[in-house]
């Protein structure tokens, strides 16, 4: 493999890997914060959670499939599943069937993606966009 190829590639991961990481961390901190404060927060709605902050994630980072479908399957791997990880991972961005679209918990995901990457002076955001846009165009 050629040393660009192999460093878009290292690139692409990474940026993924942060994008997964972020996800399962805000998933977790408002599952947290539903049972602090008393709410029971089951499976499905962890997922529809996570199914809204991946679509942001999606649609702010201009991400295409194949990079929806990685950060997706990073995200369930992260959460423990292993066994049917790849299912669990397209049944998470799988909008044809619309299952999570009117869901609160999903347009409440979508929302804190969509914000997170608004605010362009926070240094972190604008370095995980400006790693992402650079891989892209070492590709």
């Amino acid at each position: 493999m050629p040393e660009m190829d192999q460093i878009a590639a290292e690139a692409l991961i990474r940026d993924i890997d942060l994008m997964a990481r972020a996800a399962f961390r805000w998933v977790r901190q408002e599952t947290f914060e539903q049972r602090f404060i008393g709410l029971p927060v089951g499976a499905a709605q962890e997922a529809e959670l996570a199914a809204g902050f991946l679509t942001g994630l999606t649609a702010r980072m201009e991400l295409d499939e194949s990079e929806l479908i990685q950060l997706a399957y990073i995200y369930v791997l992260m959460t423990g599943q292993q066994s049917g990880a790849l299912k669990a991972a397209k049944n998470l961005i799988d909008r044809k069937s619309g299952a999570f679209a009117s869901c609160s918990s999903y347009l409440h995901g979508l929302k804190a993606a969509r914000e997170l990457f608004l605010d362009c002076s926070d240094d972190m955001t604008m370095g995980a966009s400006a790693r992402l846009q650079f891989s892209r165009s070492v590709n």
